[in-house]
């Protein structure tokens, strides 16, 4: 059995625990099934309308050829770092290119981790809170080299633990061009018992090894899902990052796409069947977001002040007119039908408190209450039955005399 405590960290010192609750507990979930971005595009189903087959089309066509091309053709598709972050600055201190890792996605394509202590030798730490410190963004959405089937315009923004990769399919939040926003966040983790209890939770890290390369639960549940992909299908979901090395799904093959679906469907029933436990720590962040409207004449220049890393094959696979390897042409700036304002975003994260809240669950008895609670029971009954015992035996010995008695009598 275990209990519950709520205990707060402040600057890593920690404050005693306070009582016992339930109430307030966040929410916790096992083995949830990751569900693929894949189905709002490729999902076998009847479109009611001439427009929705055109566009289903046209997205399988794309992410098709998308989803089979290599990573260096995925990242020159994509925006580069300068191309998307024009400013950034924390605690008042210029970034450096050299602050954020690069991911891919199907979805989102180029994707950048700013402080991923898991890639960089460098850590950047808060010391204060409010919105005078703090990371701060200016954004260019660039809405004027958007493709035609693009359904929304914006940015898609993750707040994770620096020591946890990025999940933005499940944890992202989007945010639209033309505003500045800022989000104030609190820290709160969730600390879980190993089996015998109750969550039997698994260390991720500790456990990465040759016979199970997950080092998170996210990634865990991936895993399993390709897996059965690759052994039921013959083919794997391209929208599903993964280490398995094996061919995509073909988005514009009905059969593969059938399977899928079916597979989803049939997990989303009965469940994984791999033992994807919770982490036996995770961390959240609790987030207030408000918004207000971009004032024109503020915005810098449209030169990004990071560092510009040269890339000529990018750059003549951008400029290219004639590229076999495009299809559909690849993005190329339009006229201009929206301003500057229109197409950037300010973003500014920081702490509204310094405190670290931590669910930690605790167990009932510790190894030594539990061997001294079963001596003391076992020194009570073994006590107990000695006495019945010995009242049997003279219950014996009374019966043999009162039949002695009778019979002499």
């Amino acid at each position: 059995m275990s209990e519950i405590y709520k205990s707060c960290v402040l600057n890593d010192i920690p404050w005693p625990c306070i009582r016992p609750f339930d109430d307030d507990v966040p929410e916790e979930k096992g083995s949830v099934l990751i569900l693929s971005e894949r189905r709002l595009y490729t999902s076998v189903s009847n479109a009611t309308t001439r427009s929705e087959i055109n566009y289903k089309s046209k997205s399988k066509e794309l992410l098709n050829h998308y989803t089979n091309l290599d990573h260096k053709s995925r990242y020159c598709y994509g925006y580069r770092l300068h191309q998307l972050v024009k400013n950034c600055t924390f605690n008042s201190t210029f970034c450096h290119s050299s602050d954020f890792s690069i991911f891919q996605t199907i979805q989102y394509g180029n994707c950048f981790t700013f402080n991923n202590a898991l890639q960089q030798q460098n850590s950047f730490k808060v010391i204060k809170a409010g919105p005078d410190t703090g990371l701060e963004f200016e954004i260019d959405a660039n809405l004027n080299s958007y493709l035609d089937i693009t359904p929304s315009a914006g940015i898609r923004v993750t707040i994770h633990s620096p020591y946890e990769n990025p999940n933005p399919v499940q944890d992202g939040i989007n945010l639209s061009p033309g505003y500045d926003t800022q989000i104030s966040i609190s820290k709160s983790s969730v600390q879980r018992l190993p089996a015998p209890y109750r969550d039997q939770c698994r260390d991720y890290k500790a456990t990465n090894d040759s016979t199970n390369s997950a080092d998170s639960q996210f990634n865990c549940i991936r895993e399993c899902i390709q897996q059965t992909n690759q052994e039921l299908c013959g083919c794997i979901d391209p929208f599903i990052p993964t280490k398995l090395e094996s061919k995509p799904c073909d988005l514009q093959n009905p059969s593969q796409i059938s399977c899928l679906d079916s597979l989803v469907e049939n997990m989303n029933k009965n469940g994984l069947p791999c033992h994807c436990p919770l982490p036996c720590l995770s961390t959240t962040y609790n987030l207030k977001i408000t918004s207000t409207k971009l004032e024109p004449k503020r915005m810098n220049s449209v030169f990004s002040s990071l560092e510009t890393n040269e890339d000529p094959l990018c750059d003549w696979f951008q400029n290219s007119d004639n590229d076999s390897r495009s299809f559909p042409p690849i993005r190329k700036k339009k006229s201009a039908k929206y301003s500057p304002t229109e197409s950037r975003i300010k973003l500014k994260i920081f702490y509204g408190n310094l405190y670290h809240t931590i669910y930690a669950q605790k167990a009932m008895f510790s190894d030594s209450e539990l061997y001294a609670h079963l001596g003391g029971h076992l020194g009570l009954w073994l006590g107990l039955s000695l006495i019945a015992l010995l009242e049997y035996v003279e219950y014996i010995m009374l019966l043999f005399r009162l039949f002695v008695r009778r019979k002499a009598a």
